[in-house]
């Protein structure tokens, strides 16, 4: 029983910007360093560190 998550507008828009927010937080390639500094979560996880 996993949440299904989808993005369906990349603008930002009145509600935040949230999906444009992770969007440039991916691109910046800080997902990846913190990630590679915290290590693997376990294969229990349902979400990364980042």
């Amino acid at each position: 029983m996993g949440a299904k998550i989808q993005i369906k507008n990349d603008s930002v828009h009145n509600f935040g910007g949230f999906f444009f927010c992770i969007d440039h937080f991916r691109k910046s390639g800080l997902a990846k360093v913190i990630d590679n500094t915290l290590g693997v979560r376990s294969n229990l996880a349902r979400y990364s560190y980042s």
